[in-house]
């Protein structure tokens, strides 16, 4: 009951004060809420390089979520910093990157994932299988609802700490 209560709290506060008509909770919209609540539970690590600025959100792959990762993040910041969307082609142009969504087939993921850049870098794709190829969150479709799983090993290598209130809400959480 606690767990379902936060994440009602945590869906109206990420859909916010907007007229009915736009609040239509498509899948790619609760996938971009996902994400903008992951940021708010994720410490990246001290002192690094990209603690300044804009918190770059990136889309791997055909950048069809952008749209609504746009609407979600559009005048949101977290402490003091607004969130910035871009799309990339290739791994090594995601150097600047905090969040990093993966909108790629399975095969073409997994290579993915074992060429970017780790440290300070959260990293969440489609499916069950993405936690278990080294992506830290795998967005999950359970019936008609959208949950998570945590791989914490994943979280540890690119030294993100993760809030224990993200953890309880996890459909899973493990070191794979």
């Amino acid at each position: 009951m606690f767990r379902r209560r936060i994440a009602w709290a945590l869906c109206l506060l990420l859909l916010g004060a907007r007229p009915v008509a736009s609040q239509v909770p498509t899948e790619d919209r609760v996938k971009a809420a996902f994400i903008y609540n992951f940021a708010q539970f994720v410490a990246w690590p001290a002192g690094d390089s990209l603690a300044k600025g804009p918190i770059i959100v990136g889309i791997f792959g055909s950048g069809a979520m952008r749209p609504a990762i746009e609407e979600i993040l559009r005048g949101k910041e977290q402490k003091g910093r607004r969130f910035e969307v871009r799309v990339f082609d290739r791994p090594e142009e995601v150097r600047d990157c905090r969040i990093l969504f993966l909108d790629l087939p399975d095969p073409r993921r997994a290579k993915a994932l074992e060429l970017l850049p780790r440290p300070g870098l959260l990293t969440i794709g489609d499916g069950e299988a993405f936690a278990r190829q080294g992506g830290v969150i795998a967005l999950v479709k359970d019936g008609n609802r959208m949950k998570f799983d945590l791989n914490l090993t994943s979280a540890e290598r690119a030294g993100l700490r993760v809030d224990p209130t993200l953890l309880g809400l996890a459909r899973k959480a493990g070191r794979w």
